[in-house]
């Protein structure tokens, strides 16, 4: 009986923001510090931090306000403003 594994079958090239790295790279002892304890690869972690970081900034007018408002203990008043802002530019929908 042959058993074959396929390694990174779903992996893509792609091409990351400059902000995402700008991210990142500040982190680097930090991540490196944190792969050893826990035994995971450094670059596991940072290369998962830089998806997340690029997939955020690009839409990161929509996720401010959200993020406000969960930093504030879910206090809708703590991110009003911003979601306010959002809504005004267009950039969150309001359903009636």
């Amino acid at each position: 009986m042959t058993t074959t594994f396929a390694f990174l079958q779903d992996a893509t090239s792609a091409s990351y923001s400059t902000k995402a790295f700008e991210y990142v790279s500040p982190l680097v002892t930090d991540i490196s510090t944190f792969a050893s304890i826990i035994g995971i690869s450094a670059g596991a972690i940072a290369g998962a931090m830089l998806e997340e970081a690029n997939d955020y900034y690009p839409l990161q007018w929509r996720d401010d306000p959200l993020d406000k408002y969960a930093l504030s203990g879910l206090n809708a008043a703590a991110s009003a403003d911003s979601l306010l802002q959002a809504v005004a530019r267009g950039e969150i929908g309001v359903a009636n």
